[in-house]
């Protein structure tokens, strides 16, 4: 590979890099400058609904905690037109369907009907109502039909507003959330292909790849807390669906990472967090299809793998810490990073047992992702960035070894490494041609090296095109060329070869007008391999290219 293509394709990569990183700053900035209309929205008319609710027995209602063990009951409300105000009626839910009535007329019915596989949770989810206009009081009644009859369900915020402000207010309060999520699929996105295709990582590829999946599932997993998501696909369970799966395949990549960073990339505790990882899934999923149990009931197997994926993570660091085996600029940012993650995570597990009655938008664990993957990813970027320049010197180097400078052909040093090749072949037929340019001396002496130079190019610019298709071209010094062409010397390629060989000759002293024309004198003989001696053939060749060369000077 030439220095030039070497240099292009590094060139690649850190335009891939700014390129991802200038479209991240670019949502960002445009981010900001729509929440910068945020404070407007704050002070639309709203009238809070959250009190006044009531059961058929006239037990009053509390909408954040609903009834549990009912398989539907009935909850109502006297609303009055300046309550309403010709506004839409805005609320979250949670894990319960419903129809609503005004004075006895369904006006809304939210139900998913949705493959099985994907469960029945569609987690939280909002809705935006328009009312009837009316001039006095009227009767709003909700028919409720828990989806899990003895877990947590609510109608939370429940508002009259308008229907459009309601919805970017609710958006504006997950931007953030967004852009995060959105910075680290991008960022993960970036490192898992990196990883994938990238050339001299060598047995950093794992650790690359490992992160970048683990960024692109963390973002996976985040999003789906956010209403944008909800919004756009129209379909809360499927999206919920998504959020399971990318909980409980969170944990591999980490362990991965975390066994590869700490030189423990051979680890069984990574097999096992697999296969737990594996059997989790398929008995979930298994369950859920069976109509045994579903997603939301069985969270607790996920969080028993994510607990012993964790104690593992922290005995693959300390091992690593112990043993020496961490890379000396990577275990502090990973301890530091890893730790803050799991208090940040911990502390949105232990929020959402407490409170799951509530929503809870999981922001601590966002933040915690954040900053590893920022600060893991980044130096994750400057490891690809520095082997990229180690592979650019590696290949420099093997660039100048078995290269001719000059004239870009391989040299005697390329020679000698493909001949042995071929000698050690049981079978194969090539032709062997020796080639010595005329008159180099006399142009050096009269005209000068420069010329001499040009003529030598000449000459492996002409070899090259009229046998390179076929076979590997050499300079083996001053005036000499060799070729290896594949194939014996009476075959239709070999003759074609030599056709193209004076005709380009021709062309070449046409173009060029050197003050002496470009003349080459060569001779060849068949090479077959497991019978003959490469020595012997290279003799015939340059006795036979000697024989053409005194001919040429009659």
């Amino acid at each position: 590979m030439k220095l030039r293509q070497m240099m292009k394709r590094f060139g690649r990569i850190e335009n891939i890099i700014c390129i991802a990183v200038t479209f991240i700053m670019v949502i960002i900035i445009g981010c900001i400058f729509l929440m910068s209309n945020r404070d407007q929205l704050e002070y639309s008319y709203k009238y809070d609904l959250s009190m006044g609710w009531s059961y058929e027995d006239g037990k009053p209602a509390e909408l954040t905690e609903l009834k549990r063990g009912e398989e539907r009951y009935v909850i109502s409300r006297h609303i009055t037109s300046e309550e309403q105000h010709d506004m839409s009626l805005c609320f979250y839910t949670k894990n319960i369907y419903f129809d609503i009535y005004y004075n006895g007329a369904m006006i809304y019915s939210f139900y998913q009907d949705v493959p099985t596989i994907f469960g029945k949770a569609y987690g939280v989810y909002m809705h935006h109502i328009e009312i009837p206009s009316y001039d006095d009081e009227a009767e709003l009644t909700i028919e409720i039909t828990p989806i899990y009859k003895d877990s947590a369900n609510f109608i939370r915020e429940m508002v009259f507003m308008d229907g459009g402000t309601f919805v970017r207010r609710e958006l504006f309060k997950d931007l953030m959330s967004f852009i995060m999520c959105l910075v680290i699929f991008l960022y993960g996105g970036i490192l898992f292909v990196l990883g994938l295709f990238g050339e001299n990582l060598k047995e950093r590829r794992s650790e690359i790849i490992s992160i970048g999946a683990f960024s692109v599932v963390s973002s996976l997993f985040i999003v789906t807390e956010v209403q944008i998501l909800q919004l756009f696909t129209g379909n809360p369970t499927i999206v919920h669906f998504m959020d399971y799966m990318a909980l409980m395949f969170l944990t591999y990549p980490a362990i991965v990472y975390v066994a590869n960073a700490t030189g423990n990339a051979k680890s069984k505790l990574t097999n096992i967090v697999g296969v737990m990882t594996l059997g989790n899934c398929l008995i979930q999923v298994c369950l859920t299809l069976l109509g045994i149990s579903d997603y939301h009931q069985l969270l607790h197997m996920t969080h028993v793998v994510i607990l012993v994926s964790v104690t593992f993570i922290v005995i693959l660091i300390v091992k690593g810490i112990r043993q020496k085996t961490f890379d000396s600029k990577i275990y502090r940012f990973l301890v530091v990073a890893f730790g803050f993650t799991a208090i940040t995570g911990g502390y949105d597990v232990i929020t959402y047992i407490l409170h799951s009655n509530q929503r809870t938008d999981g922001n601590a664990f966002k933040y915690g992702m954040f900053f590893f993957i920022l600060i893991i990813g980044t130096y994750e970027m400057t490891v690809i960035l520095e082997l990229s320049r180690k592979g650019q010197k590696a290949e420099l180097m093997e660039e100048l070894a078995y290269h001719d400078v000059l004239t870009g052909l391989m040299n005697r040093q390329a020679y000698m490494r493909e001949e042995y090749r071929i000698r050690n072949e049981k079978t194969g037929i090539y032709t062997f041609i020796m080639f010595d340019v005329n008159n180099l001396k006399q142009m050096n002496d009269n005209f000068g090296h420069s010329f001499g130079d040009e003529l030598i190019k000449g000459a492996a610019d002409v070899i090259e095109k009229s046998f390179g298709e076929g076979g590997m071209c050499f300079r083996m010094g001053g005036d000499e060329f060799f070729v290896i062409f594949t194939g014996s010397c009476g075959s239709k390629s070999f003759e074609i070869a030599k056709e193209k060989f004076e005709s380009n000759i021709t062309e070449y002293n046409e173009r060029k007008k050197l003050p002496l024309p470009l003349s080459i004198a060569y001779g060849y003989d068949e090479f077959h391999s497991g019978s003959d001696r490469p020595e012997e053939v290279e003799r015939i060749a340059d006795n036979r290219m000697y024989e053409m060369k005194v001919s040429m000077k009659k």
